[in-house]
């Protein structure tokens, strides 16, 4: 997908754009009434995706789509917990576990949580070599065996690691962790090419009532429409390139 389409409709990019042509057209005199419409619809698209409820059902929409998993019984049969890649920004003046995101952080505490009630279970981290490589050596430091844990690094998408784990794991079920909001696109992708994973969704940002949330906009809610729309985007392209 254009990265100029994917960057012109999350709400936050819309919305500083609208902004900053509202501000450029306010210094010429021949452009200034169009300069309130910019700045107005600016505002507008602030207030209404920075709202509480808003991206809580936006984005609510998408985690809520697959439950999270509170019993593990039905978890005994099955061998290899897959964990997909988060954002990690490596520094070697920080600790490990600073290097990964809020995401990826979220998505090993999960795949960890799981595996401490079946530590005979593989774990099978996939995406970007550096991403997968820090990832590893996180679970390493939490106490996982390192032998345990294998790593798929030629993914550089939700879709790339679909393709690439269907080559490992063949017909065999495997516990598939991802973030709650990320889960609906990687299910419909991998159960595309033929698998069928079970989902341990992690990572929720909303909560299940998206009226309890606060109304008054925030830059923390527009972050989650972000998510949303970016997710929602994804879907409506992996559609159209028969991916799901």
């Amino acid at each position: 997908m254009s990265e100029i389409a994917r960057f012109l409709v999350v709400p936050s990019h819309l919305i500083v754009l609208l902004f900053i042509a509202g501000l450029i057209t306010l210094l010429f005199r021949r452009t200034r009434g169009s300069s309130v419409f910019l700045l107005g619809t600016g505002a507008a698209l602030y207030i209404v995706f920075g709202m509480g409820p808003v991206s809580y059902w936006l984005l609510g929409r998408l985690e809520q789509r697959y439950p999270a998993i509170h019993s593990l019984d039905h978890l005994e049969n099955i061998g290899t917990i897959v964990i997909l890649t988060g954002h990690v920004e490596p520094d070697p003046y920080f600790p490990i576990s600073s290097a990964v995101s809020s995401s990826a952080a979220f998505r090993l505490m999960e795949a960890a949580r799981i595996w401490k009630m079946f530590p005979d279970k593989q774990i099978l981290i996939s995406g970007h070599e550096t991403a997968a490589g820090i990832m590893k050596k996180v679970l390493v430091s939490l106490g996982l065996p390192e032998s345990q844990i294998a790593i798929e690094g030629r993914s550089g998408n939700t879709y790339e690691s679909a393709v690439n784990i269907q080559k490992i794991m063949g017909s065999r079920s495997f516990i598939l962790v991802t973030s709650a909001g990320h889960m609906p696109r990687t299910m419909g992708a991998f159960r595309k090419l033929g698998m069928n994973p079970v989902p341990a969704p992690t990572d929720y940002m909303t909560g299940q009532h998206y009226m309890d949330a606060k109304f008054l906009p925030t830059p923390s809610h527009l972050r989650y429409s972000d998510l949303a729309i970016h997710e929602y985007l994804g879907i409506l392209w992996y559609r159209l390139k028969g991916r799901l």
